[in-house]
């Protein structure tokens, strides 16, 4: 079991600091026997706020959420899958409705109404409850059963929000993406993108070397669950270009100045060597 009376954070400190385009709020909390120490960062130039957190939960039998309750809200809720998203209602008007209690979204989930919308971005919890206004993530369990140790011990993970024009759902695919695979900064020389696409919809998931070693192997996907057709821009040396099955074997020609796209279709493109 899990308490169903929810206990709020009691704050121990809080320091805000400025660090060149960046906004640092730290704050330090405690409940029980656990510590939480959270960095909500603003960064200029982007409307995303960044909640990095560490954790160290030492509790057992409840749950650790961060919930929002955003001005802008629609029955539907988008949630994130592999390869494009999938949407569930925010309502409970009938039993089936009611037994989403919690769904799954991956790198995001998103709602919004026609003036407006509100994306909750994560980089690795993927338990959302969105019903009646609310939007709430689960961060950490602690059940006894059938690992006593269940979620115990430090954690450190990040999640974010983003406010959206209607109609932007594109931006939250961006910004999801971005939260989950960051910049690193190493040393090294600057170059243009290797692979880039004319409709920012069609998302670069994957460029890997083929199976056979004759080339190289872009996979694509469309990600607004709408048809396209888009440009595919390479710099990398090819002499054929082919599409092909999810096992590499060709199906057929590609022109990369006009490739179509169904509703979240997934393209295979060899550039052969």
């Amino acid at each position: 079991y899990f308490e169903t009376e929810p206990r709020t954070l009691t704050l121990v400190s809080t320091e805000t600091r400025i660090d060149g385009p960046t906004v640092v709020r730290t704050t330090s909390y405690a409940i029980s026997k656990s510590t939480v120490v959270q960095r909500v960062i603003l960064t200029q130039g982007t409307p995303v706020v960044r909640c990095d957190t560490h954790v160290d939960w030492r509790e057992s039998h409840k749950m650790l959420r961060a919930e929002f309750r955003p001005s802008r809200y629609g029955d539907t809720a988008r949630c994130e899958i592999q390869f494009g998203h999938i949407a569930r209602p925010t309502t409970e008007r009938d039993s089936i409705e009611r037994a989403q209690f919690e769904v799954c979204a991956h790198k995001w989930l998103a709602t919004e109404d026609a003036l407006g919308g509100f994306g909750l971005l994560n980089d690795s919890k993927y338990g959302h409850r969105a019903k009646n206004g609310l939007i709430s993530l689960n961060l950490l369990r602690s059940p006894t059963y059938p690992d006593k140790t269940a979620d115990r011990g430090e954690h450190h993970f990040t999640y974010a929000f983003l406010p959206f024009a209607s109609g932007d759902l594109g931006s939250v695919v961006r910004e999801g993406n971005l939260l989950n695979n960051p910049l690193l900064l190493v040393d090294g020389a600057a170059f243009d993108p290797v692979v880039s696409t004319g409709d920012p919809a069609v998302v670069v998931d994957t460029v890997k070397v083929a199976e056979d070693g004759r080339g190289v192997v872009l996979r694509l996907y469309e990600s607004l669950g709408r048809p396209t057709t888009t440009s595919v821009s390479t710099t990398l040396a090819h002499t054929s270009v082919y599409e092909t099955d999810l096992l590499e074997r060709r199906t057929g020609d590609v022109d990369l100045t006009s490739v179509p796209f169904g509703p979240f279709e997934i393209k295979t493109i060899l550039l052969e060597r």
